[in-house]
């Protein structure tokens, strides 16, 4: 979401200007999610997901449909004094977490409920007074700027993630052994 953000104050470049930097994120996305795959299978090993059920597929479309409205509501009605984008991707992140938790019956990754609740403040700044305030982190509109915090937090979110389950595996999978 951050670098498409950066992206986005480029689009009034020419042509193929403006069409690399996307073609770069890709590329460097899909490079980086083969590198962190590779690594998280090499050090920690292959983990299975618990098969889904119905509830979860319905749950991920009805939050899909939602997002895409949110986004369609804030890109069409940009003067709005929250950004209903940021409280989709915030309750999403809540979601996923109790999702997890329940399937787990562990409480893990501590901190997504934090860090949903620092989107959902950042969605609201407008309503604080801060009308502008996506303007301070160089992006043109409010859909932009809550893009671009958000990208920041959820990469803050999965680094912190990353951490805590180092933290919480046996010493033995920490170094690539079998657990």
């Amino acid at each position: 979401l951050f670098a498409i953000t950066l992206w986005r104050n480029l689009i009034h470049q020419p042509f193929p200007l403006r069409i690399l930097p996307q073609l770069l994120i890709l590329v460097a996305a899909a490079l980086l999610y083969w590198q962190i795959d590779h690594y998280y299978n090499r050090v920690f090993g292959r983990v299975l997901q618990v098969p889904r059920g119905h509830l979860d597929w319905l749950l991920y479309l009805a939050g899909g449909a939602l997002g895409l409205a949110a986004f369609f509501a804030e890109a069409t009605f940009p003067h709005l004094p929250f950004s209903p984008l940021g409280l989709v991707l915030a309750s999403s992140l809540l979601v996923d977490y109790l999702m997890l938790a329940n399937v787990t019956q562990v409480r893990y990754m501590p901190l997504w409920p934090a860090f949903g609740l620092l989107i959902a403040f950042c969605s609201v700044l407008p309503l604080l007074g801060l009308d502008s305030w996506w303007k301070t982190i160089g992006a043109q509109t409010q859909l932009i700027g809550m893009l671009r915090a958000a990208g920041l937090i959820m990469a803050a979110a999965g680094i912190a993630s990353h951490l805590y389950f180092v933290h919480m595996l046996p010493g033995s999978a920490q170094h690539g052994r079998s657990v």
